[in-house]
């Protein structure tokens, strides 16, 4: 799923199919049952590998359980309060994330923070600066739209209509 104001739309990974009729939709409505109006527009969005969303809207997130297709109960929640060591004023989040079984990463700016899934925490050291540590990454992409791990071994990463590929094994940007 890709998020854009208050609109999505949905690609099939495994296939490469382009959405049917009535894409774009409304994030509000009946495609997302329970998400709080205030997440119209969400700021990033996320599928943990545990079959949970999560939508970031300021410093609120809210879970949403793909299975049921229904928000958790007593959503939204504050970051900081459900997400040890999240930095005050990380707020507004550009792009989430989810790397593998054991972090995640969250994007504003031109910083981000990586977060230790196992240990429910915000690895320390956070945030850092996206140049320097996300080799090859461009200065132009910092504030990126958002971001997507692929089965494939590449994650990448959008701004406007541009995106970058991450290939995950060489830990390097793609050429071109």
């Amino acid at each position: 799923y890709f998020f854009a104001e208050d609109k999505y739309t949905k690609f099939q990974v495994s296939s490469e199919e382009t959405p049917g009729a009535g894409y774009p939709a409304p994030v509000i409505g009946a495609n997302w049952p329970g998400l709080p109006a205030a997440f119209a527009t969400p700021d990033a969005a996320m599928l943990w590998n545990s079959g949970v969303a999560y939508f970031f809207k300021g410093d609120e997130y809210v879970s949403f359980d793909v299975a049921n297709d229904r928000v958790h109960p007593g959503y939204p929640r504050k970051i900081k309060d459900y997400w040890p060591g999240w930095p005050a004023n990380f707020t507004g989040i550009d792009a989430a994330l989810s790397w593998n079984d054991s972090t995640c990463y969250f994007f504003k700016g031109d910083e981000y923070i990586a977060f230790d899934i196992p240990n429910n925490r915000v690895h320390p050291g956070y945030p850092r600066k996206i140049i320097g540590n996300w080799s090859g990454w461009p200065a132009d992409f910092v504030n990126a739209d958002c971001a997507v791990k692929w089965n494939n071994g590449y994650a990448y990463i959008f701004k406007g209509d541009k995106y970058i590929r991450f290939s995950i094994s060489s830990d390097k940007l793609d050429g071109g």
